[in-house]
């Protein structure tokens, strides 16, 4: 029996496609974020957690830790609908919101979120000096209690090294697509 092997390839076209993103932020009043950093600290401690496996160089819940809270849904919701993010999201469900909590050394790598329509995450204290960074908007945003950023998942963000003694709370979320044979 002979080897199969590559008889011809072809590079049939080779291109960048350019997709419109957007970029929003939204400080929101009364979210219970001690509960919220309780929740996380549990959830960085279990078997199953995500700490120091991702692009989250820091302690991190498994991703769909908080994807089912009734509370950041709420707040997610009032974003969406201030914004009418609803354009931006088609039809998609919250399908991944995970906790961080990143202490000293501790940052987010460059990575982008691929075919998620949108993502963001909700900061649950303030860092002074701590950025999350968005190279292709050219923005840095600062990490202040209760602020929301959304952006496009196809965007690449990072995140500044934790310096001294701070630590940063955060719960980050993906939405994704519903496809009508998933009901």
């Amino acid at each position: 029996m002979k080897d199969i092997n590559v008889r011809q390839t072809n590079l049939i076209i080779e291109t960048q496609i350019l997709k419109n993103a957007f970029l929003f932020e939204c400080i929101l009043n009364n979210i219970d974020t001690k509960r919220f950093i309780k929740e996380i600290e549990v959830g960085i401690n279990q078997f199953d957690n995500m700490n120091y496996k991702t692009n989250a160089q820091g302690h991190m819940t498994r991703w769909t830790y908080f994807s089912k809270d009734k509370q950041l849904n709420q707040a997610l919701s009032v974003c969406i609908d201030h914004f009418n993010l609803d354009n931006y999201l088609g039809k998609s469900c919250l399908a991944d919101a995970w906790g961080l909590k990143m202490v000293e050394h501790g940052y987010t790598m460059p990575h982008d979120h691929g075919a998620a329509p949108v993502s963001g995450v909700l900061y649950l204290n303030t860092v002074k000096g701590c950025y999350l960074e968005l190279p292709d908007f050219k923005r840095k945003i600062a990490i202040e209690k209760n602020k929301i950023v959304f952006f496009s998942g196809l965007a690449t963000h990072k995140t500044s090294r934790i310096i001294g003694d701070k630590v940063k709370y955060a719960i980050s979320f993906n939405f994704k697509q519903v496809k009508d044979w998933n009901n």
